[in-house]
């Protein structure tokens, strides 16, 4: 990837990028997915460990490009934490959050972008019921009418044919509701923990979306299996945390503890 025309200089682009947005230095395969998606506008798979910046991507892609960012979210509930997240990110990012379960940004979305506003990067957080609304589907026809729409991410990618199959048929309808309207210009991410080849081929199916081989990150993440001792009759819970820490060799930051009551994880 690094011998490709034009990396080098893009590299130092995406990394001020993160310096001056995230305060830090972009991992490896976060410059690779930032430049192979807003630079060389390759739809592009990014097989990725949790906690390892994928979230930065989406963001840094979004302040590129400009425009409205779509991002799909399978997992109920993460949408809104999702808009939390993205909003905190940079001044000019704006998010929202669709979807028809419980009382959504939608009004707030129609009326903010009936203006123009150029200085902020739009990214709308939607779960795939939302995808299945007619005003949905409006609202995307008026979005791409107008070039508004540059940028589509989808989260927890594993979960369109997996759980489209068993459990939400929605995922399934993604398809049609959303990638076959996707003109060329729009560009397409796709991120996960967790895929495997026979996985990724049912994804392409079901999203008739194409991947050049470049267009695939696959970052590689070993979790070491944890055991520990429970010592439910122990007077305070912080020895048993340092005891997890000795046996598992791990940074402080890496141990959790939840207790439901406040003084069980206190003490000396």
């Amino acid at each position: 990837m690094t011998d490709h025309k034009g990396f080098k200089d893009a590299s130092n682009i995406i990394n001020l990028m993160f310096q001056e947005t995230f305060g830090k230095t972009a991992y490896e395969h976060q410059v690779e997915a930032v430049f192979l998606v807003a630079f060389l506008g390759l739809t592009t798979l990014l097989v990725s460990g949790t906690s390892t910046g994928k979230t930065a991507i989406m963001h840094s892609i979004a302040l590129l490009l400009g425009g409205v960012t779509i991002v799909v979210v399978p997992l109920k509930g993460l949408g809104s934490q999702q808009k939390i997240r993205a909003n905190s990110a940079h001044p000019r990012i704006l998010s929202f959050h669709l979807d028809n379960i419980k009382k959504d940004d939608r009004p707030k979305i129609i009326k903010f972008l009936k203006k123009k506003h150029p200085k902020h990067s739009i990214v709308i957080f939607l779960s795939p019921q939302t995808l299945d609304l007619p005003s949905w589907k409006n609202l995307l026809a008026h979005w791409i009418t107008k070039k508004m729409l540059t940028f589509v991410a989808i989260d927890e990618a594993h979960t369109v044919p997996s759980d489209g199959i068993t459990y939400r048929k929605e995922f399934l309808r993604q398809r049609g509701n959303l990638f076959t309207r996707l003109p060329p210009s729009v560009r397409v991410l796709a991120m996960t923990a967790t895929m495997t080849a026979k996985l990724f081929d049912k994804f392409c199916r079901v999203t008739g979306l194409k991947f050049d081989d470049k267009g695939v990150i696959w970052k590689t993440c070993v979790r070491r299996d944890l055991g520990f001792y429970v010592a439910p009759n122990a007077p305070t819970l912080v020895p048993m945390k340092k005891l997890l820490l000795v046996h598992l060799n791990v940074k402080d930051r890496h141990v959790q503890i939840f207790c439901n009551q406040r003084s069980r994880v206190t003490g000396p």
